[in-house]
């Protein structure tokens, strides 16, 4: 073997041990500023980065507050932390008001009442958002909650959402109007008090596809997949896990608009309710 050749190899070897988050940091130099300190708010358009983790203590209020519209948050994979503001915590995590055009990537967001929250007041008032490749943790009333025409939900893990007494209703991920949810992982979502619900899709949400759902449990009917008010929606290729309680749903529709088609569904009381079953659907 040639020197040249071991050389060679030696980078390559060099290169796949070298840590994600280094690699992460390559991407700087598109950055338009950084988040240093929270509580944060993002008045003009750009990439705004994070270069290590951060956390706050607030109770109320938010963590990074979006105030314009076409702003990226990528947090490189660090933290926003809420934790030590306890369990009761009304405070929020990343959140944008009738904004358009956000993007929330590669961020770990933990301890929030709302682990990132992306809201719209109509179908038109705000959208085009795009929310990926984040791991969300220990949120106690919604991992997500994003709505607006054309967006996107994808590659994101949920877990540990809910859990405490004092919360409402406990969902992993909450959709409203034309949002596309696809390749998510949800684990454990859990409501005392109220329902726990894995994925809810409220006011014509386009389609929930390729999503991953465990662990949803707790009072009010527990249920993997919810289509309320959801038209059009197609539910489609999900892997849905319970443990067989009494009263527990698999995907439950308010009525026979949506679609659901090709879903493994295991272990709920009821498999699929009211939807329309388009077939390919295995219920055990």
């Amino acid at each position: 073997m040639t020197r040249a050749l071991v050389g060679f190899l030696f980078l390559i070897l060099l290169a796949c041990a070298t840590p994600r988050r280094a690699a992460a940091a390559e991407g700087y130099d598109g950055c338009s500023g950084f988040i240093t300190s929270l509580p944060a708010v993002i008045a003009t358009e750009g990439t705004w980065c994070l270069k290590q983790d951060l956390a706050t203590a607030i109770t109320s209020g938010y963590a990074i507050r979006i105030n314009s519209n076409n702003v990226t948050i990528d947090c490189n994979g660090f933290k926003v932390g809420g934790l030590t503001a306890g369990p009761d915590t009304a405070a929020d995590g990343i959140v944008a008001f009738n904004q358009s055009h956000v993007t929330v990537r590669n961020c770990s967001v933990r301890g929030f009442n709302t682990g990132i929250w992306l809201n719209a007041s109509s179908a038109t008032s705000a959208g085009d958002h795009l929310v990926e490749d984040n791991r969300i943790d220990g949120n106690t009333h919604y991992g997500l909650n994003i709505s607006g025409d054309g967006s996107i939900v994808r590659r994101n893990l949920v877990t540990n959402s809910g859990g405490t007494a004092n919360c409402c209703q406990v969902v992993g991920i909450y959709v409203g109007y034309s949002v596309y949810v696809l390749d998510n992982t949800i684990d454990g979502v859990v409501s005392t008090p109220s329902y726990a619900r894995g994925i809810e899709a409220g006011l014509d949400s386009a389609s929930i596809s390729g999503n991953r759902i465990s662990g949803v449990t707790g009072a009010g009917a527990p249920s993997a997949i919810v289509a309320s008010s959801s038209d059009h929606l197609t539910i489609r290729d999900n892997h849905l896990l319970g443990d067989g309680s009494t009263g527990t749903y698999g995907i439950y529709c308010s009525d026979s608009s949506p679609i659901a088609k090709d879903n493994e569904v295991n272990g709920f009381a009821s498999g699929i309710s009211y939807c329309t079953d388009a077939g390919g659907n295995d219920s055990f």
